[in-house]
């Protein structure tokens, strides 16, 4: 009999060492019928973990979370797939939640900054459910609901949300394989997933803390190297988000992404060369229009008129 959850955890050389804790959460706090499907990015660690339910597919160099994430679905076996990322940690997976059936289920989650803390995503999930436990939406009511706003308040992030494994049969074959992308990532499965769902469920349980003092774009040293691993890959992210989406703009709109990045760039050591990076994924054009934006301060749009133009 096929589990009903299938946990994919994504590894390299750099969190290997995180594994046998997260497999030892996994086997003391969930309690579905569950697997591990373990993607070994790793080039230098020939890695072997005894634990329960386990199976491991080494792939030998680093192929990055996007391709990897579509590498994973034909080894799940189970009725929903959790990416979760190895260096966070999870928390209580009741049995009640194997009755679950929808789409996409979309769960809170905490933040482990120094402190533990409830992050904005997850005050707007509870907000949402009125003090239900569950509050369920049709495809027709995310047609009504601008899908900009609702993946604002859901977060874009797939580790706190559990996929129809259906849904990624869908999408798998459709893929291109070996694309290394790191910026958007995210954005666009959980975009695809949400276009594609009839039925999508919040749920009040909080399954997941998100590390986000190891998290790569939120270092506090955002060096020019960092920055180039962050935003490697967008212009073939939107290129997935033109060929697959029916409006991406309503998802993750240019202007948005742009100053995303803006920020980050003006934490480096060297913005000019920065932005030169960025000249490779976004049109000179829109770089110019998104200094306009009203997600930039009045001083970060000074430092940046002097380095676009």
């Amino acid at each position: 009999m096929n589990p009903f959850l299938s946990i994919v955890i994504i590894f390299c050389d750099n969190d290997v060492h995180y594994i046998p804790g997260l497999l030892k959460q996994i086997e003391e706090k969930v309690f579905v019928s569950y697997e591990v499907v373990l993607i070994s990015n790793c080039k230098y660690h020939l890695a072997d973990f005894n634990a329960k339910n386990v199976r491991m597919y080494q792939r030998g160099y680093n192929a990055y979370q996007f391709d990897s994430r579509r590498f994973a679905i034909p080894y799940c076996t189970g009725k929903y797939i959790w990416y979760i990322d190895a260096d966070d940690s999870i928390l209580t997976i009741t049995p009640l939640l194997e009755k679950m059936d929808d789409d996409i289920v979309i769960f809170c989650f905490m933040e482990q900054n120094k402190i533990l803390s409830v992050p904005t995503a997850t005050k707007r999930i509870i907000g949402r459910l009125d003090g239900k436990k569950i509050k369920r939406y049709s495809s027709e009511i995310l047609q009504v609901e601008n899908p900009k706003n609702f993946l604002g308040f859901i977060c874009c992030t797939l580790w706190n949300k559990w996929i129809k494994k259906e849904l990624a049969d869908e999408l798998y074959p459709q893929l291109p394989a070996g694309l290394e992308i790191v910026a958007s990532e995210d954005v666009f499965y959980t975009s695809y997933y949400i276009d594609r769902s009839k039925t999508i469920c919040l749920c009040a349980e909080t399954i997941y803390i998100y590390n986000k003092e190891n998290a790569k774009g939120f270092d506090p040293k955002m060096t020019n190297q960092r920055f180039e691993h962050i935003i490697k890959g967008r212009k073939e992210s939107l290129e997935l988000f033109n060929h697959f989406i029916k409006d991406p703009e309503h998802y993750e709109p240019i202007q948005q992404s742009i100053c995303y990045f803006y920020i980050k760039l003006l934490e480096t050591e060297d913005p000019k060369s920065a932005f030169e990076t960025m000249k490779k994924h976004f049109k000179l054009e829109d770089l110019k229009a998104s200094l306009n934006s009203p997600l930039l301060s009045v001083e970060d749009k000074k430092k940046l008129t002097t380095i676009v133009y």
